[in-house]
């Protein structure tokens, strides 16, 4: 292209080339964090998709290592910011991972907690019925539910986050209910246990008293959730539940 001076004399203009892109450009636009610049070469555009196919690509036992990793994260921080407030930066960040790697095993933000409170949820109930196992009796089976049930503060949090946010997306409710019925089948059958072998007699029906046994635990696990007791009062309605749980089964 050329141009005329005042002077009449004609002059060619430098053409401007296009800015080589560079590893680092490349491996940005292969984790999806920015745009492909128009003035890449379809060399350049094979060897992004490269870098962004390898990545995502892992063996086996390594990309289930790193959704592990992701979802312990995700859990963590959903006890402390909540899910309708928790970014996938943040868990990115405590992961240590990118975005789009995230993106890449769940999908959506939506899609990673719910996978989150679900595997949370199925690990809960699991952890809670092996407390209950290897004891002597049904009553020292049920003794020992409560207090495992109540004994530790993140599952506290993270059970009544989990009801909490149920009561604004329909979609997790599936998951309340099926771990509400787990802990009620964990409890129920300990209860039943009792009556057959004559160590319990609770005052109702042991489909009532399991009923009742779960309430009484959900509701100190609210409580215990929202930290409004002191150690001493809450050691105070730790042993009042457990009376009450005593008095209701009969021992």
């Amino acid at each position: 292209m050329r141009r005329r001076l005042r002077s009449g004399r004609r002059v060619s203009a430098p053409l401007l080339r296009p800015r080589q892109p560079t590893i680092e450009g490349l491996a940005s636009v292969a984790a999806g964090e920015v745009s492909a610049p128009c003035q890449l070469s379809e060399d350049e555009v094979r060897e992004s998709r490269t870098l962004k196919t390898s990545a995502h690509t892992a063996p086996e036992g390594l990309a289930e290592q790193r959704r592990r990793e992701i979802l312990e994260a995700a859990e963590k921080l959903l006890a402390t910011y909540g899910y309708d407030a928790l970014r996938l930066r943040q868990v990115s960040q405590a992961a240590n991972v990118s975005i789009g790697l995230i993106q890449h095993y769940f999908g959506t933000r939506d899609d990673l907690l719910r996978e989150t409170m679900h595997v949370a949820g199925e690990r809960r109930a699991q952890q809670w019925k092996k407390l209950g196992e290897n004891k002597l009796s049904p009553a020292d089976r049920l003794m020992a539910l409560i207090e495992g049930a109540i004994g530790d503060h993140h599952r506290c949090v993270m059970w009544i986050e989990t009801c909490a946010a149920a009561t604004r997306h329909p979609e997790l409710r599936p998951g309340v209910r099926a771990t509400q019925n787990a802990w009620r089948d964990i409890i129920l059958d300990a209860v039943s246990a009792g009556m057959r072998d004559g160590t319990l007699n609770p005052v109702l029906p042991s489909d009532q008293t399991a009923e009742l046994l779960i309430r009484l635990i959900d509701g100190f696990m609210l409580d215990d959730a929202a930290g409004v007791s002191s150690k001493a009062a809450r050691k105070r309605r730790g042993d009042a539940l457990v009376i009450g749980a005593q008095r209701l089964i009969g021992i």
